[in-house]
């Protein structure tokens, strides 16, 4: 029997206080307005490619393209809220993705096309993941947040209720 797969993506993650501002800023009013389940703020993140389930020797392919791949520093501007009905996610995110986050999204998935693997039909919407489970639409936005980031991680996402995510390499390194 093989050893089961894993369930990996590609994020970029702010650092510990971005996480907290993001929190506090962002996470909370949300939170106050909707319910649901807040996300911790050592799990916040923007995803760029969710891979899903990945055989476990793909891994370490992932991992070389984590390593090596590029990521100049750029920034993104979480400025305003949003709302996917399924599963009640409310999220922040740009009111448009540049033109830096778009190409390194699009070197991403390049990267990643010689093991097989290909973006969504749907259009790439960066955002990121407040709350779950929630029963009504965000509040109007706060105060805009700028996130400054200069390197990309491949992430472990482990089954549970809550979200367990491990970085296990990164851009860079």
């Amino acid at each position: 029997m093989s050893p089961p797969a894993t369930r990996l993506f590609f994020a970029l993650w702010p650092a510990p206080d971005v996480a907290q501002e993001i929190d506090a800023g962002w996470t909370a009013p949300a939170h106050a307005h909707c319910g649901g389940r807040r996300m911790r703020p050592d799990t916040l993140h923007l995803t760029l490619a969710f891979l899903g389930n990945v055989d476990p020797d793909q891994v370490a392919p992932l991992k070389t393209i984590a390593r090596a791949l590029p990521v100049p520093p750029g920034t993104i501007r979480l400025e305003r809220y949003g709302r996917f009905d399924r599963p009640g996610v409310v999220w922040t995110g740009p009111a448009e993705a540049d033109a830096a986050l778009l190409a390194l999204h699009a070197a991403l998935w390049q990267a990643l096309a010689p093991l097989g693997y290909a973006p969504t039909e749907s259009t790439y919407r960066p955002h990121v993941t407040l709350l779950r489970n929630t029963r009504t639409e965000p509040p109007d936005a706060p105060a805009p947040l700028v996130w400054h980031y200069d390197r990309c991680v491949l992430v472990r996402s482990d089954p549970g209720g809550q979200a367990r995510y491990h970085v296990i390499a990164h851009s860079g390194g």
